[in-house]
């Protein structure tokens, strides 16, 4: 219940676990009442012991740099930088999560319960972007080479902006274990579902690493590479995943 007693010259450590769900300041006031021998106030003045401040963070990753090698090695950073969407993508990554991106963060620390406080929030700060839901898929464009081509690469540099460490990871449909509808329902493959199996039996689309963890102010180089072995234009969609934070869709063109 936020309250407790403590004798004369004596310590006790108060534990405080706080999840902030914004990027804002709060605020949290510790207060006291001297007793007397019977636990009653000594007056009906509450003394004022003092105040914890609280900045709220989310982990921040942005992609800082673009690279283009093999197929891809005479295409220019600017190029590159479009073909790829990293503005919007950065854009997207710096916004704050979501509710449903926060659940899992919450729930995995629903088994301690800590001291509860009273808390108010005095300060909201602007978000660097508008919290807007994404409205649709980024897409990383390989752009078209003839068939047999070497494979295009293209290198790109992950940097966490944060002050916390974090997770991050490139999901694919079979990581995300989305349901195949249609076939179970039918016994037969849907156009889209035989296409995404050509694509990971064949190799087509790599990610190399495709997950990791990077403290703050660290960064790594990700490879993401296409193989011009079949004709025509092939899309598999991922989802760029940020732990504690946000989640972007992809399509990988």
């Amino acid at each position: 219940d936020g309250q407790g007693e403590i004798d004369g010259k004596a310590k006790v450590c108060i534990p405080c676990r706080i999840h902030p769900f914004s990027r804002s300041n709060y605020q949290i006031d510790f207060y006291y009442d001297l007793l007397d021998d019977y636990n009653q106030p000594l007056s009906n003045h509450t003394n004022h012991l003092c105040t914890l401040n609280v900045h709220g963070v989310y982990p921040h990753l942005a992609f800082t740099d673009i690279l283009g090698s093999q197929q891809a090695a005479s295409l220019s950073k600017g190029l590159l930088s479009q073909a790829f969407n990293l503005t919007k993508i950065n854009a997207l990554l710096a916004k704050e999560p979501t509710a449903e991106e926060l659940t899992y963060a919450i729930n995995s620390h629903s088994d301690d319960k800590p001291l509860s406080l009273k808390k108010t929030k005095i300060e909201n700060e602007q978000s660097p972007v508008p919290s807007l839901e994404q409205p649709e898929a980024i897409t990383f464009n390989f752009n078209a080479a003839p068939i047999n081509s070497l494979p295009s690469e293209v290198h790109l540099l992950l940097e966490n902006c944060s002050d916390l460490d974090t997770t991050w990871s490139f999901l694919f449909p079979k990581d995300l274990q989305c349901e195949l509808e249609y076939w179970s329902r039918t016994g037969d493959f849907t156009e889209d579902e035989l296409n995404n199996m050509k694509l990971k039996d064949n190799k087509i689309f790599d990610i190399n690493p495709r997950k990791g963890f990077l403290k703050k102010g660290d960064n790594v180089t990700i490879t993401i590479s296409y193989k011009h072995i079949f004709p025509g234009q092939h899309t598999l969609p991922a989802i760029f995943k940020v732990g504690r934070s946000r989640k972007v869709m992809l399509n990988l063109v």
